[in-house]
């Protein structure tokens, strides 16, 4: 086998893409020839995966022995299972009953000192205590409403001072249309008393 050619394998080997066919041949090539020193990893590596593919013929007693040894583990195993379900199945029960123990105290009506049981009185106590809590609120609310009043007052009042303005310029646009107007008078006006 040639370098080049020994080189391209030994790549397409650490790629994954040769068959067993190009290992085994790789293999033999490196065992046989003396550029296999070069590559002494290679060598170990395919030695190794050789050792892997190759099946060990199995002893006909050694399937007897594992038959046996589980056969006898699996009474004890089946033994403890049992007494694990069994446990188990005591516990959640205990832990049902006191479940529905505690449950049945926690719903059990509890009269609390103070509280009012007939239902009208208890109406009429709720809307009074509503009647009280609205009046605080309303204390609350009534300066911002005085406030709002007199923003609403100053805004009226800016108003009107602008629709004066407005007036007042309509009156000044006037002025200054008449003394236009004026100017044209005398001014023509002066004239005719020049040609006479």
């Amino acid at each position: 086998m040639q370098p080049q050619e020994l080189n391209r394998l030994i790549e397409k080997y650490y790629e994954g893409l040769t068959s067993l066919q190009e290992e085994k041949q790789l293999l033999e090539w490196l065992q046989t020839s003396p550029e296999g020193a070069a590559h002494p990893d290679v060598l170990a590596q395919l030695s190794l995966m050789q050792q892997m593919h190759v099946e060990p013929g199995l002893d006909v007693g050694f399937d007897q022995q594992i038959t046996t040894q589980l056969r006898d583990q699996v009474p004890t195993q089946k033994r403890w299972l049992q007494i694990t379900y069994r446990i188990t199945g005591i516990a959640a029960a205990i832990l049902v009953f006191l479940a529905v123990w505690i449950g049945s105290e926690l719903v059990k009506p509890t009269r609390v000192y103070g509280t009012i049981t007939d239902p009208k009185l208890a109406f009429n106590e709720t809307n009074r205590l509503l009647d009280k809590v609205s009046d605080e609120l309303n204390k609350g609310l009534r300066p911002a409403q005085q406030s709002a009043e007199k923003l609403v007052k100053g805004v009226e009042k800016v108003e009107k001072a602008v629709e004066k303005s407005n007036q007042l310029n309509e009156i000044n646009k006037a002025s200054q249309y008449l003394n236009s107007f004026t100017r044209v008078y005398v001014k023509l006006g002066h004239n005719k008393n020049t040609h006479h």
